[in-house]
């Protein structure tokens, strides 16, 4: 992680243009008078891990460009983001829980990026895009399911400062089977969309998650922070939709999927 490249607000100049680039896509963002006109190119083969600010540079490429009137915000940021829609997780080895057992794992969620018009107190989104394009499926019944991002992803136990993916933020998630039950985990939905990121060099990471499930119901807590393994981590991202209690058991909105098996 970059710790230069994120929160760091620059003055974008009337006729310069810059140019931002993450692994396979590039923003480019240019001041005309009192405008500020966005693109996004991706390309078929990029550099692994490339992440760079160009300052003063020009989009020499055919691109569609989209038109801010901006009079009133003259800096701009970049921001590290979770996905915009629940990511429904897909895990090829079912997990079986015994009675009284607790785990920790982590959920390696795909990085999303956003570029901020700012001044003074005022940001407004230019730009909300994913680094790498997800794939979008359908959880649920016709008339009452909803659109989700489908990943293909484990529960992962390995560390995350030795990996430090830059494109890739650490979700910190606990199960605590406390029924007198087996339970078997191998389909999550997770509301990504109410987590925080926090930066805690060399990685990005979310609040903790902690899930315990009690006979038939499941209890879900969602911590302010990441746990004090990651020390001095600070929120660089809130989340894209608030919650009003740090308890979501009834309504089960972070994590829906859990089989109790009988």
């Amino acid at each position: 992680m970059d710790t230069e490249f994120w929160n760091t607000p620059f003055e974008l100049e009337n006729g310069k243009c810059c140019a931002i680039t993450l692994g396979p896509v590039t923003a480019w963002v240019k001041r005309l008078d009192k405008e500020l006109h966005t693109a996004l190119i991706r390309e078929d083969s990029p550099d692994a891990g490339y992440l760079e600010k160009s300052m003063d540079t020009e989009c020499t490429r055919d691109v569609d460009w989209t038109r801010y009137y901006a009079s009133n915000y003259s800096n701009i940021n970049v921001l590290p983001a979770l996905p915009d829609l629940p990511l429904i997780l897909i895990s090829s080895g079912e997990i079986k829980f015994l009675p009284g057992e607790e785990a920790s794992y982590f959920i390696r969620l795909p990085l999303w990026f956003q570029i901020l018009a700012e001044e003074k107190q005022k940001q407004e989104v230019i730009i909300d895009s994913p680094v790498t394009i997800l794939s979008r499926t359908w959880s649920g019944a016709p008339s009452t399911g909803f659109i989700c991002y489908f990943l293909d992803r484990e529960l992962w136990t390995g560390d995350p400062i030795q990996e430090a993916d830059p494109f890739v933020v650490y979700c910190p998630i606990t199960i605590q089977n406390e029924s007198k039950k087996l339970v078997n985990l191998n389909r999550i939905c997770l509301h990504a969309e109410n987590l925080s990121v926090f930066s805690s060099f060399p990685v990005m990471i979310t609040n903790t998650l902690t899930i315990t499930i009690r006979g038939d119901s499941e209890r879900v807590q969602l911590a302010d922070r990441p746990s004090k393994t990651f020390k001095g981590a600070k929120r660089v991202g809130k989340p894209r939709v608030k919650v009003s209690d740090n308890i979501l058991s009834k309504s089960f909105s972070l994590i829906r999927q859990v089989t109790i098996s009988d």
